[in-house]
């Protein structure tokens, strides 16, 4: 089974983003763990169930134009990911209803997972849209993690607080370390891709 050639433009233009600024150590294991499992195998390919449009998507085209502005590597992605956004399917984080200006002001979709486009349980990879001016909450999980970051903005880990980690560079989150974004003057994009372990179905 071969993955959609849209598709796999993405990936590429993922793993080459963050194969430009990756640190190395852990950081650089997960994102060769993550592109050789998507090498070595396809997950099925599942339609998308289109929802209703959010309101925070308004700012998508904005984002998708600061990204572009930004070192070629983000430029590349940026235009994958632009083709293949009627493919995807934009969601809340559930729960969100608690927090009017997070609710209403942000959207994220899965890409591959148990919930994306292309089905498996090995890797994760998703996209968040964040409106100016608000912030995605404290947050933490098993799996570590890699985020593309396709905006200046701001970025929060337990073990050194805020910082911003600039248009194009790449976050790392280690298993479990409590973590949180927030757009500044510009809306916040990022995909981000996690690296479970499990066997893919």
């Amino acid at each position: 089974m071969s993955r959609p050639p849209q598709l796999q433009t993405l990936v590429d233009a993922l793993e080459s983003a963050i194969d430009a600024t990756c640190p190395p150590g852990d950081a650089r294991a997960c994102a060769h763990s993550i592109f050789s499992a998507l090498r070595e195998s396809t997950g099925e390919q599942r339609p998308t169930e289109q929802k209703e449009p959010l309101d925070c998507l308004t700012n998508l085209p904005d984002a998708i134009s600061n990204t572009r502005a930004g070192p070629s590597h983000c430029a590349d992605l940026a235009t994958a990911f632009d083709a293949l956004y009627p493919d995807l399917a934009w969601q809340r984080r559930p729960g969100s209803e608690t927090d009017p200006a997070f609710h209403s002001g942000h959207a994220t979709t899965p890409i591959i997972g148990p919930l994306g486009i292309e089905v498996r349980s090995d890797v994760i990879i998703g996209a968040g849209l964040v409106a100016p001016g608000v912030a995605y909450p404290y947050h933490s999980h098993p799996p570590e993690e890699l985020y593309a970051v396709l905006s200046d903005s701001e970025w929060y880990n337990e073990s050194q607080g805020w910082y911003r980690p600039g248009l194009g560079n790449v976050v790392f989150h280690t298993p479990n370390v409590q973590h949180a974004m927030r757009a500044t003057n510009a809306p916040l994009l990022a995909v981000w891709a996690l690296y479970t372990g499990a066997s893919p179905p």
